[in-house]
C-alpha cells in the first residue's frame, strides 16, 4: 500500500538525526553533502544507473538486479558483514 505514503526530500529531516548518509549517485552525494553541512558523515559509492529496456521487463529487472547486488556488496565490504 502505498496510497498514503509521502515523498520527503532532506529538508524534511534534520542532518544532526543522522550519524551517516550514504549516497549511490553524484548528484545525490552532492545534495548530502549540502543538506547535512558536516553535521553527519557522507559516503559516496559510485554505482551505475540500472538500464531501461524498453520492450523488455525482464533485462529491465536483470539490469536493477544487478545494481542491487553491486549496492549490497559494497555495502558488506564497507561495514564487514558476512552473511
Amino acid at each position: 500500500e502505498t496510497e498514503n505514503h509521502l515523498v520527503k526530500t532532506f529538508e524534511d529531516f534534520n542532518p544532526e538525526s543522522f550519524d551517516l548518509v550514504i549516497s549511490f549517485s553524484k548528484s545525490a552525494s552532492e545534495k548530502a553533502l549540502s543538506w547535512s553541512d558536516g553535521l553527519c558523515e557522507n559516503l559516496y559509492f559510485p554505482v551505475k544507473a540500472p538500464q531501461i529496456y524498453e520492450f523488455s521487463r525482464n533485462e529491465t529487472l536483470a539490469s536493477y538486479r544487478v545494481v542491487r547486488d553491486e549496492i549490497a556488496t559494497i555495502l558488506n565490504k564497507q561495514f564487514k558483514y558476512n552473511d
